[in-house]
């Protein structure tokens, strides 16, 4: 198999092997080919992902095709992260390491990828990144994580933003790829340069980033980060309406106590003696009320 010319093949860094293709392999060649016609591929603007060097492709994502739609879009061999237990699919999964994906145990440290990435693109291999996170199951574009700004700073390495819709409906999430495939379109902006290595030049670059992905996608914006796992953000509990009365057991709900009345003072009535002061009524017992009128506990 001929390998990317670049970077070096077989590039380990504990449990991420990264293994691709060069451009003119026989699997790229079979397989790109074939991936554009399932997914009926439309790409916007790939002039300005660079032909050579290092370079991060910071895409928008919503389902695990776009790895492969980018794959399949660029003609230049590109590297990404994907969870190594995508490889046991059926069809799809054997082929993905053949275009450009790093298999990831889940569990392996964020550092441990991260070096792998920062090895690749130092070797001058284009590279597919994900600044949300997580793949967006609401559509939007949400706040990009620190990690690209980082690695781009620690490289050096341009990145180019990218914009992929369709391919949620191609491989919805939670769910089989989608035999008949679908429409698929991906847009590139032109490349942002690399940030300086400190904290206010990396919040920087990533608000500018979030901005170019919103942009390109015709999404809607989220500012909040992408929640933990891709769940999506759970509605806000609306507080219950105070309860009426306490229920009583076995019953139906009791209603609220009428306030009593302030004792007379003794009015006389007419043509009689003046009345006695109302007893007060008695504090209520403690106790609740037992079901068929039992006495109180």
């Amino acid at each position: 198999m001929t390998q990317a010319s670049a970077p070096t093949a077989g590039t380990s860094v504990r449990h991420i092997q990264t293994v691709v293709p060069g451009a003119r392999s026989v699997a790229r060649r079979v397989i790109r080919p074939l991936l554009r016609v399932w997914l009926r591929l439309q790409v916007v603007d790939e002039d300005h992902v660079p032909p050579t060097g290092g370079v991060l492709i910071a895409s928008t994502h919503a389902s695990h095709a776009d790895s492969m739609a980018l794959g399949a879009a660029l003609r230049r061999p590109v590297y990404f992260l994907g969870d190594e237990r995508l490889t046991h699919w059926p069809v799809l999964g054997p082929s993905l390491p053949k275009l450009g994906m790093v298999p990831v145990k889940r569990g392996t440290a964020d550092v441990d990828a991260l070096a792998a990435l920062q090895g690749l693109l130092e070797s001058g291999a284009a590279v597919v990144v994900y600044p949300e996170g997580s793949r967006s199951r609401d559509g939007r574009v949400y706040r990009p994580r620190s990690g690209v700004a980082r690695l781009a700073a620690a490289t050096g390495a341009p990145v180019v933003p990218a914009a992929v819709n369709g391919t949620y409906e191609v491989w919805p999430t939670g769910a089989r790829p989608r035999v008949r495939g679908g429409h698929v379109d991906i847009t590139f902006g032109p490349a942002i340069p690399a940030p300086a290595d400190d904290p206010g030049s990396r919040r920087r670059f990533s608000c500018v980033l979030h901005d170019a992905l919103v942009d390109l996608s015709g999404k809607a914006r989220a500012d909040e980060f992408a929640p933990v796992g891709g769940a999506p953000p759970r509605p806000a509990t609306p507080t219950p309406p105070p309860s009426r009365g306490k229920a009583e057991p076995g019953g139906s709900p009791s209603r609220p106590a009428t306030p009593t009345p302030p004792p007379s003072r003794g009015k006389a009535e007419p043509g009689g003696s003046p009345s006695r002061p109302a007893t007060p009524t008695p504090p209520p017992s403690r106790g609740k009320a037992e079901p068929l009128g039992g006495g109180s506990a």
